[in-house]
């Protein structure tokens, strides 16, 4: 394999990450959202945001 295929498969490899990588930051804020809005109807304050937030 020439270093001109090694840079394509790097290059796509890169792309796929970054593809995951914002899904899963997107997921992680929607369940701090999610856990956050429980929080303050039973009474909580932001610390269980800045949990969840550790937490992932």
């Amino acid at each position: 394999m020439d270093k001109k295929q090694k840079d394509e498969i790097i290059e796509e490899l890169w792309k796929i990450k970054e593809q995951f990588s914002s899904s899963y930051n997107k997921n992680i804020r929607q369940i701090t959202q999610f856990v956050n809005d429980i929080a303050k109807e039973q009474g909580f304050d932001k610390t269980v945001d800045n949990k969840v937030s550790n937490i992932a």
